[in-house]
Formats: structure tokens, C-alpha cells, sequence
């Protein structure tokens, strides 16, 4: 009886160690064959575990190797020590309209200029083709003045801007006669000016500012007549360079040159008002000039 209990344990017993054998040697392979369905990862071998990689587990992995590789590079820190400045095109536009070649030379000559001559330095140059008017110390530039062609190209001392009234200029028949020759020419009333007020030569014109009302008055002995905020000789004896000048261009219109104070005033004053009728705007004034050689009209 006992021998055949321990013939039944044996074979049951082996049994179910060969059904253990079976179970664990598919389990190994189940997991040895698993995978994503485009290749194969089998575990083989009773001690070690080799990986058979697919081939999008591995190009994947390439690629974002080199990706990693590609932004390395461009930060400067890449295996090779890649400098992103250097790596980069450079897009800067060609500021040298010329041929293209800039000179950075810091001992190049500072008189250069783009006409390939001299640079004149004379301080009396005309600047401006013909645009300017010497006031006996400078050029004084017209029509690179942003105000130029405008009322506020008009600036002379101590002016205060009025709004326009219309005006006729009457002649003065009885003009005083002064005794003495004091400013025999405009040469000399210009000297006398510049002696005492250099702020009363407005570019090339003579501008006394004075406060008294428009017409007819004697300042100190001697006949003057005021328009606007201005006097201007009047004299009946002296010799006067009357010119009537546009305000907003500095254009000389007319020239009423070597004739007395008195006449030469009274003819420009009259062609300036009815100018200034026809623009509705005090736009033309008359004064006299220091300069009578550089105006073109």
C-alpha cells in the first residue's frame, strides 16, 4: 500500500515539475517576443538578454541625436567648440553705394569729400548755389531752412509778427532838411550800426526797430519813416540802397539804388503795398542793403 502511494507522489511530482518547466519556458518566450508590431525585441539566452532593437526605435534616436548635435553647434557649445557668429551668414545690406569697398582707415584724410578735390574752407563760401546772401561776416543758407518759403523764414531783431492790415504809403513833401551830412551813404549808416547794435544788421538789411506807430518821424534831427515795427531813413540829402525784399525767400524783387533817402523809400514803399494788397499778407517789407553785388532778380 505504501509503495504504491509513493509511486503515485512520484509521478505526480514529476509531472507537475515538467508542467512548471513548460510554463516558465513560455513565459520566457512571450516576453522575449514582445514588440510595437514593426520588429522584433527577443530575449534569448538562459544567463544574459540581448535587445534587437526596430529599425524606427533606431532612426528615431539618430535623430534626435542629431537635432541635439544641431543646437549645440549653433549655441556656440558644440563638440567641435562651433562659434555661431562665425557659422551665420551675414546679412547686413552694402551701405558703400560706390564699389562695394568701405574705407575704415583711421588715418584717412579728413578733408576728404565726394567730388574728388579740394574742400574749399573759406568761411565765405557760398553755400548754397546762388540760395544764400552775404550779411558782410557769413552766408546765411535759404533753402535748407525749414521755414524757408514760409512767413517765419522772416526773422530779424526784435520782431513781433502782425496780422495783416491794408496800407498805402503817403509821401512825406516837407520832409525836414537836416543841417549836417550825417550818413552821407548807406556805407556809413551801416558802420554807425555796426558800432552800435550788430543785432540791427538782419543778413544784408538795415533794421532799426523802433516802437513808434507807421508814418513819418524825427528820431535825434534826422527824418525817418516807420513801417511796422521798423524805421528806415528818409533822408531828402542823403544817398540811400533801397531794396524791396520778399520775407518768406529772401528775394530781392526790385533795387532802388544811389537815389535819396526820401525818393527811393517812396518808391518802394509803393510797389510793396500793392504787393502786399494782392497776397492779402504783409509778405514784402523795404529796407536798405549793405551788400548790392550778390543779388540776382
Amino acid at each position: 500500500m505504501s509503495k504504491v502511494f509513493l509511486t503515485t507522489a512520484f509521478t505526480a511530482l514529476l509531472t507537475l515539475s515538467f508542467v512548471s518547466d513548460t510554463y516558465a519556458q513560455n513565459r520566457r518566450n512571450g516576453r522575449g517576443n514582445r514588440g510595437n508590431g514593426n520588429g522584433n525585441s527577443a530575449r534569448q539566452g538562459g544567463g544574459g538578454q540581448s535587445r534587437q532593437g526596430n529599425a524606427s526605435t533606431v532612426n528615431r534616436d539618430r535623430l534626435r541625436q542629431q537635432n541635439r548635435d544641431r543646437v549645440r553647434t549653433n549655441n556656440g557649445s558644440g563638440r567641435n567648440g562651433g562659434n555661431r557668429r562665425n557659422d551665420q551668414v551675414n546679412t547686413r545690406p552694402n551701405r558703400n553705394n560706390g564699389s562695394g569697398n568701405v574705407n575704415r582707415n583711421p588715418n584717412r584724410n579728413p578733408n576728404r569729400n565726394r567730388n574728388n578735390g579740394n574742400v574749399n574752407r573759406n568761411p565765405n563760401r557760398n553755400r548754397n548755389n546762388g540760395n544764400t546772401v552775404y550779411d558782410g561776416r557769413r552766408y546765411n543758407p535759404r533753402r535748407d531752412n525749414r521755414n524757408y518759403g514760409t512767413r517765419h523764414n522772416y526773422s530779424p531783431y526784435n520782431y513781433n509778427y502782425r496780422n495783416y492790415t491794408p496800407y498805402r504809403h503817403t509821401a512825406r513833401r516837407n520832409a525836414l532838411r537836416h543841417a549836417n551830412r550825417r550818413y552821407q551813404r548807406t556805407s556809413n549808416y551801416f558802420n554807425y550800426l555796426n558800432n552800435f547794435n550788430r543785432n540791427y544788421i538782419y543778413r544784408s538789411w538795415l533794421m532799426y526797430p523802433s516802437t513808434r506807430i507807421n508814418g513819418y518821424h524825427v528820431n535825434n534831427s534826422y527824418p525817418y519813416f516807420v513801417y511796422n515795427g521798423y524805421q528806415h531813413r528818409y533822408s531828402t540829402m542823403d544817398s540811400c540802397d533801397y531794396q524791396l525784399v520778399d520775407k518768406y525767400t529772401d528775394q530781392v524783387i526790385d533795387t532802388y539804388y544811389n537815389q535819396t533817402c526820401s525818393y527811393g523809400y517812396d518808391s518802394c514803399s509803393y510797389q510793396r503795398d500793392q504787393m502786399n494788397q494782392n497776397e492779402y499778407e504783409d509778405r514784402y517789407f523795404c529796407a536798405e542793403t549793405n551788400d548790392t553785388n550778390g543779388y540776382g532778380y
